[in-house]
């Protein structure tokens, strides 16, 4: 089956550089202290919006536009964004559904080992 080709105002490095930096805030921070993104680029000639929504211990797209210097929405672009961020964010929750789990096990184990040593 063939890809289905959108055709987008930026390029595939420019579309990168957007999820890219979706990435590293998402990555660095705490999902309580996540912040909706809302800027302009100096090198990119576009305003990236993205909405988050925290529900049942994970991270949500709410909605995501990329904006023209007009700040009219660029259809194609978002949602090709879209798509990318709603990948990522399963990717994303996933593992840090793993890393808890995990850190329950641990903390079970370690329980068990005080009430088998006590």
């Amino acid at each position: 089956m063939a890809a289905l080709e959108i055709q987008c105002y930026l390029d595939e490095c420019q579309m990168r550089a957007l999820t890219d930096y979706v990435s590293v805030r998402l990555y660095k921070t705490h999902p309580d202290c996540l912040q909706d993104i809302d800027t302009c680029f100096d090198t990119l000639p576009v305003r990236l919006c993205v909405e988050f929504e925290i529900a049942s211990a994970s991270v949500q797209l709410k909605q995501a536009e990329v904006l023209d210097e007009d700040w009219q929405t660029i259809d194609a672009d978002s949602a090709v964004l879209r798509s990318r961020l709603r990948n990522m964010l399963n990717t994303y929750n996933h593992s840090e559904n793993q890393l808890m789990q995990n850190a329950r096990n641990i903390r079970i184990e370690q329980i068990q080992n005080t009430l088998c040593n006590s």
